[in-house]
């Protein structure tokens, strides 16, 4: 047998594991309302058996609390921080594309629209008397109005890219922060659970952060043992991935970084935006994938999204060559284009960068691109798939853009056609109307090739003038034709009746307005109407997935939340059911201490 007081030792491993139930249950009650909290409750053990060598056999020795655990099930976190992710990337993207869609309505009945009519008011205005210079003064300054808007507009889309860059960098800092404070957790809890138990408190801030960072990137966990004996026996490391690339190994941090990039990915895109690359290695961070997902990748998909429409087509090259030549491709119009003067080729896994291209279009309508490359081609390739910056699977900034920059193009260029074709008030032949601004030299192009030219080839370099370089940022009306109305050519060409202007130019400039033909759309206000019908039903997809998804999340956080969460009712019985099993050890311990004092006072042993 044991010591000759055992049962007071029984009762006494009574009192102290009911003591550690209360002081539990009173840490639940007290965080019933803490954010993250995850209920614990006590494990408890019989105690080592002793053998009496008896008849009786063995005999107990009382109970030991083995453990105090949570009651968490990593099942519902996996879930949580899946759904999550994706809930953050929606809410982003319907956050950005809101105000995309709110500049973009503007189109509608309060901009585009009102304006557009204005100017083609003024212009029959001045139909109906050619020559007075008030009205033609009138057209030149409604056209003004017009680009005028259409340069705001660009402009506002173009701060919303500078917003949403803004916004990448923000969210690399705070992945960096949360990787950094997981390191240091991680570090105190092996420390922690290296002399037994379990850092449960701790381990509630590496959870709550951790779904933290899962509305930010996609994240996966996985803890491994170590050292299953010998020295440090149970050792645990804590690894965190994000995007399938680790970003925390136990206690090293691998720290991401915003660089600025060497060129751009789309023609308009603004000057310094980031790519997210990993500060050792300068890889650039993977969003692409079926299980990408968070606020970092909406941002970015937004700020770089052009719907999958960049350059693409066919490449063959030689080691060595410098002239990269591009076939088949997806662009077959300068009002298309897209592309950067300068920017980056994508063939396969490897990287070029251009300074310049020429594009030809063949007898067929097809187009082709030579690009001058900064570098050689480095690996031979046969009819290998080439696109000009990433291909990005999001109606963005840059897709909406280009389809205002396409209507501009097509537009203006049938539109100067027409008053090219005309006489001015002087007699002379129309000058382009519409012209753009030089980003270099910051004076107006007076004088842009045909869009439509039809020749063998149609060539044009990026240092020439072209209508691939007029965009909503830099369209203007021809300064000449602003400081001297008289210049708008309202007559067809030798036409002038009576020593007077004719009005045959400006009804053919009228008649642009319900033109069914000049665009697949249908008339210019048409095109226009398409643009605010597709970020309407862009947005209101992103809307519902974003509400639908935060649904789901709410609905895994209560089933969590039934497995790990502190329902002080429960609590509250746990707490009487505790007390009495701490009194009846305290009766037990009061008898045996009665029995012991009766056997030594009374009976004198």
């Amino acid at each position: 047998m044991g010591s000759p007081f055992f049962g007071m030792d029984i009762a006494v491993s009574g009192l102290f594991a009911s003591q550690i139930q209360l002081n539990t249950t009173s840490h639940n009650i007290a965080n019933s309302e803490t954010e993250g909290y995850t209920k614990q409750s006590v494990t408890l053990e019989a105690a080592e058996a002793l053998r009496t060598r008896s008849k009786i056999g063995m005999v107990g020795t009382g109970v030991l609390a083995e453990d105090i655990a949570q009651t968490r099930n990593s099942y519902y976190d996996i879930k949580y921080r899946r759904s999550n992710g994706i809930a953050g990337e929606y809410e982003a993207k319907s956050y950005y594309l809101t105000e995309i869609e709110n500049y973009l309505n503007e189109l509608d009945e309060s901009g585009f629209t009102t304006l557009h009519d204005n100017f083609y008011e003024a212009l029959s205005d001045l139909s109906n008397d050619p020559m007075d210079l008030d009205k033609r003064q009138a057209v030149s300054q409604e056209a003004e109005t017009l680009m005028d808007y259409f340069n705001t507009l660009y402009g506002n889309l173009q701060t919303v890219q500078t917003d949403l860059n803004s916004e990448v960098k923000v969210q690399v800092d705070e992945i960096n922060s949360i990787a950094k404070e997981i390191a240091e957790l991680n570090v105190q809890i092996s420390l922690y659970e290296l002399n037994g138990g379990t850092a449960n408190d701790l381990r509630d801030q590496r959870n709550k952060i951790l779904d933290d960072l899962s509305g930010i990137c996609h994240v996966e966990t996985q803890e491994l043992t170590i050292n299953e004996d010998g020295l440090n026996k149970g050792t645990k490391i804590f690894r965190v991935t994000i995007n399938g690339e680790v970003l925390v190994d136990n206690n090293i941090v691998n720290e991401l970084k915003c660089e600025i990039r060497p060129s751009k990915e789309n023609q308009n895109d603004v000057d310094g935006l980031y790519d997210v690359v990993w500060a050792k290695t300068g890889e650039k961070l993977h969003l692409e994938g079926v299980e990408v997902s968070g606020r970092l990748k909406a941002l970015i998909d937004v700020r770089d999204g052009n719907n999958d429409e960049n350059l693409q087509g066919r490449v063959t090259a030689n080691v060595g060559d410098t002239l990269l030549t591009i076939t088949g491709t997806n662009i077959n119009g300068v009002s298309k284009m897209n592309m950067p003067e300068q920017g980056r080729i994508v063939i396969g896994g490897a990287e070029y960068y251009y300074d310049g291209f020429t594009a030809k279009e063949d007898y067929n309508g097809q187009f082709f691109y030579d690009f001058n490359l900064t570098t050689p081609v480095r690996y031979a390739v046969t009819d290998k798939i080439a696109s000009v910056g990433d291909c990005v699977d999001c109606k963005g900034v840059p897709y909406f853009q280009s389809m205002i920059n396409e209507f501009m193009r097509t537009f203006t260029s049938e539109f100067n056609e027409i008053h090219r074709g005309g006489d001015d008030l002087n007699g002379n032949a129309g000058l382009d109307f519409f012209v753009y601004t030089d980003a270099v030299t910051e004076n107006q192009v007076p004088e842009i090739p045909a869009i439509d030219e039809k020749q063998s080839f149609t060539v044009f370099k990026t240092i020439n003038a072209s209508y691939y370089k007029m965009t909503g940022h830099n369209i203007k009306v021809n300064e000449k034709i602003l400081d001297d109305p008289s210049l708008i050519a309202a007559a067809d060409k030798d036409s002038i009746e009576d020593g007077g202007e004719n009005k045959e130019n400006i009804v053919k400039l009228i008649a642009l307005k319900n033109d069914v033909n000049m665009f697949k759309q249908g008339t210019p206000s048409s095109y226009l109407q398409t643009i605010v019908s597709e970020i309407g039903v862009v947005n209101n997809n992103a809307s519902s997935l974003s509400e639908n998804q935060s649904n789901i999340v709410t609905s895994i956080e209560k089933m969590r939340l039934s497995t790990s969460g502190v329902d002080v009712d429960e609590e509250g019985m746990d707490l009487i059911k505790y007390q009495r099993a701490y009194e009846l050890s305290s009766k037990v311990f009061n008898i045996m201490n009665e029995i012991y004092r009766k056997l030594i006072n009374e009976t004198g042993v």
